[in-house]
């Protein structure tokens, strides 16, 4: 992976002499070029961004303590990078990773349980939507309609009255109310048949889920999921997690953004 620390450049030599005097700025600056390139060999020997993040936090707190002896920008990316290492293979060999693993497998169950119950409620919400837009479609369609169907229509459909109340209201027969409906669903069908295709594929491609609150793996794990429709063991593999963990994200991804 490509990373400028490791460049001969202006901005390395601005910012390793900053970094060496204490300011916050090339701090910033070694933080904005390292943390992703570190970030990804983290989690090639730990799958668990939360770890990592946390280990990485303290590699780079650790080579601000020594900042007075770095060479360089170059030196200084080393530096945490090796620190970095020796944290995440103690982190294997500690007491927390095997309890943490035991934990996962443990939850194994309890997570398949969970994730059903989620879902099944994402199932029934999708079924809402459906009506939902169904009925929209029908009610977009009632002004295509002439003057006197759209008024017996919307009577009927919004307003939930029957043909001899309808036919009361305007001063006709509930037999003529009872055609005229049939007449403007046929019409209605017709006019919904014709735009209901191409409004469906513009809504699918501009239809967006409300990511701003996941971090960055939770947004891929739903986009791979409901976008490009990948199971959880396919997930998994993409992104290097077991999948009883990307179940258990995609459960924490649901909960947040249904809250949104």
């Amino acid at each position: 992976m490509y990373n400028i620390l490791l460049q001969d450049c202006a901005d390395n030599h601005l910012h390793y002499r900053g970094f060496v005097a204490g300011e916050e700025r090339s701090l910033a600056y070694i933080y904005k070029h390292a943390w992703l390139p570190l970030q990804h060999i983290g989690l090639r020997i730990l799958n668990n961004e939360f770890v990592i993040s946390c280990i990485l936090q303290e590699a780079m707190l650790h080579g601000w303590e020594h900042r007075h002896t770095m060479k360089s920008t170059k030196h200084i990316y080393f530096f945490i990078r090796q620190d970095l290492l020796w944290k995440c293979f103690a982190w294997l060999r500690s007491k927390q990773h095997t309890f943490y693993s035991n934990r996962c497998s443990n939850l194994d169950d309890v997570l398949e349980e969970e994730y059903k119950v989620v879902l099944a409620d994402e199932k029934q919400m999708e079924m809402v939507e459906q009506d939902e837009e169904r009925r929209q479609l029908v009610y977009n369609a009632i002004p295509y309609l002439t003057p006197t169907k759209q008024n017996i229509t919307t009577l009927s459909l919004k307003y939930g009255l029957s043909c001899k109340q309808i036919a009361a209201r305007i001063g006709s027969s509930a037999t003529a109310v009872s055609l005229q409906l049939q007449d403007a669903a046929s019409h209605l069908k017709q006019i919904i048949h014709a735009s209901y295709m191409f409004e469906k594929k513009e809504q699918k491609r501009s239809k967006v889920f409300n990511l701003v609150q996941l971090d960055a793996v939770k947004e891929k794990i739903v986009c791979m999921r409901r976008n490009e429709n990948k199971s959880f063991e396919c997930i998994a593999a993409s992104i290097g997690l077991d999948t009883p963990e990307v179940r258990c994200l995609y459960i924490e991804a649901l909960k947040i953004m249904s809250k949104n």
